[in-house]
Order: C-alpha cells, then structure tokens, then sequence
C-alpha cells in the first residue's frame, strides 16, 4: 500500500521531520542528516493504515 505521509518523533513527543506525499510510493529515503544521535520514532500513514517504527541515528 503507498505511503501518504510520514512524522518523525523525538523520545519525548516533539513531532521533528514531517512530510505529506505529493506522489504516493511504497519506499522513501529520508534525509535524516540533521537528526543529532538518539531513538526516534517514524509514524508512517498509508491510506487507513498506520504504522511506527523505531530508528536509531548514529
């Protein structure tokens, strides 16, 4: 199912990154350069469906 947008979430709520799909895909690439190092959380919406993943920079 293509992904309509995606949120990233420090450890303690703060929304960081966010993004709304013009184009609907099954795989994005992230620019996470700026993300200092630590566990975040990726909140991926696909149609009805929603997900989390956690992803840790280093």
């Amino acid at each position: 199912m293509p992904i309509s947008n995606y949120e990233i979430y420090g450890v303690n709520g703060a929304l960081l990154l966010s993004d709304q799909m013009t184009h609907r895909t099954s795989e994005i690439k992230l620019n996470i350069s700026e993300l200092k190092t630590g566990m975040y959380f990726l909140h991926i919406t696909s149609g009805e469906e929603k997900g989390i993943k956690k992803i840790q920079v280093n």
